[in-house]
């Protein structure tokens, strides 16, 4: 059932939301009742974390990307996990001793930080068409502006 819509938001409303949300996930391969909290990334860490998984080859309108799994679930695991306030327990330094905990645990903490950030294969597709249209665009005026990142290609696991 969609909800109705009955006022527009105010830019005041829109920078003021508290809209990151903390969630319980069950971790039972690490304890009976066990569980961590994740929380929501914002856009920009979301993007970043989207970029970190990203390998580029090529150039031009020969450029391919394509999506690096090494680490991708222990980095995303590391940018969601929280205590229970959303404060991250985990930096770029505890990546590498994290892809070594078991893959089933982790599996269920990336499948909910992933449902919970929209961080799934329809997203990929979608970036995978904004870079087409990106192209596109500059084609249309003889090629990319200085300074500007066009990425074409195919999102496929590496």
């Amino acid at each position: 059932m969609q909800e109705e819509m009955v006022k527009a938001l105010t830019r005041e409303e829109i920078l003021n939301a508290d809209d990151i949300v903390i969630e319980k996930v069950p971790v039972p391969e690490w304890g009976k009742g066990r569980f961590v909290h994740i929380t929501t990334l914002t856009a920009l860490e979301r993007e970043k974390y989207v970029e970190s998984i990203q390998k580029i080859t090529g150039h031009g309108r020969k450029q391919s990307v394509s999506i690096v799994l090494q680490q991708s679930s222990a980095k995303l695991a590391s940018q969601t996990i929280c205590d229970e306030k959303g404060i991250r327990l985990f930096g770029v330094a505890d990546i590498p001793a994290l892809a070594k905990k078991s893959s089933k645990a982790l599996q269920r903490i990336v499948d909910a930080a992933a449902k919970l950030n929209g961080i799934d294969d329809e997203a990929f597709e979608d970036a995978k068409n904004d870079s087409a249209n990106q192209i596109a665009d500059s084609g249309s005026n003889g090629g990319s502006q200085p300074g500007s990142v066009v990425r074409v290609g195919s999102f496929s696991e590496a």
